[in-house]
């Protein structure tokens, strides 16, 4: 019993040297990132840290096809049982999304922490295409105002 605990602290608070800790997105949250992704039917989005997919869910219910970066394993599983309806459109990458290539995204939602806005500023700058948009909750990009704030939810055009 103690090796579970100790396998799952190991899991857990290892995400929080390659990102930020699991925090959900809440349900108020949700409808306002989703107002400010406005109409994401047919698109691209993808969702950097998905955690169990609240966000995820919300965009496929509005019809985007979305690609879900995460890092915890546990969080995966959660994230694949609650989503797997949606296999069609729905992608779940279990892994570090530093490395993945985001120039086929029309759309990028993230909750992290505010010591890698800077990174991800850079990565999606030069990756993203022209049009693209980011919804940041909470944190928001140091070189850039946002387009649009909505709560805590900013938007970015890039």
């Amino acid at each position: 019993m103690v090796w579970v605990a100790v396998v799952v602290g190991v899991i857990f608070f290892g995400t929080v040297f390659f990102g930020a800790p699991y925090v959900p997105t809440r349900t108020p949250q949700v409808k306002q990132a989703m107002l400010l992704f406005d109409n994401v039917r047919g698109q691209e989005i993808v969702e950097l840290g998905a955690g169990t997919g609240g966000v995820s869910l919300a965009l496929l219910d509005a019809g985007a096809r979305v690609t879900a970066y995460e890092i915890n394993p546990l969080l995966c599983l959660v994230l694949w049982l609650r989503t797997r309806r949606y296999s069609d459109s729905m992608t779940i990458r279990w892994g570090n999304f530093w490395s993945a290539n985001m120039s086929k995204y029309d759309g990028v939602y993230v909750f992290l922490a505010s010591k890698f806005m800077g990174r991800l500023e850079e990565k999606l700058g030069q990756e993203l295409r022209q049009g693209a948009r980011l919804v940041s909750y909470a944190f928001e990009l140091p070189g850039q105002k946002p387009t649009k704030t909505v709560g805590p939810m900013h938007l970015y055009e890039f």
